[in-house]
């Protein structure tokens, strides 16, 4: 097994255990600020998924290489977003 490919296992971890803290913050919550937080845990998990996709698949490089720009564009906007929002100025991240 390559580094590589050890690489990519662990943020296939990395992404499972968010995919699991966001449902537990949808799940569990109770106010915005976890359904907020639990956007972010998504699509840190979507971003952790595609990057190690890059590491672990390594037959269509340009394919994965694209898709971790995903994950680099959505989180910020998602962390702006939660603070712009009427009730955001009560979330820090």
């Amino acid at each position: 097994m390559m580094v590589s490919q050890i690489r990519g296992i662990f943020l296939f971890l990395s992404a499972s255990l968010n995919l699991i803290l966001a449902l537990l913050l949808w799940l569990k919550g109770k106010r915005k600020t976890t359904f907020y937080l639990g956007w972010v845990a998504l699509f840190s998990a979507v971003y952790a998924f595609t990057y190690g996709g890059s590491y672990f698949f390594g037959g269509n490089k340009s394919f994965w290489v694209r898709a971790t720009w995903l994950g680099v564009l959505i989180l910020p906007l998602i962390s702006h977003l939660c603070t712009i929002l009427p009730k955001g100025k009560n979330i820090s991240i």
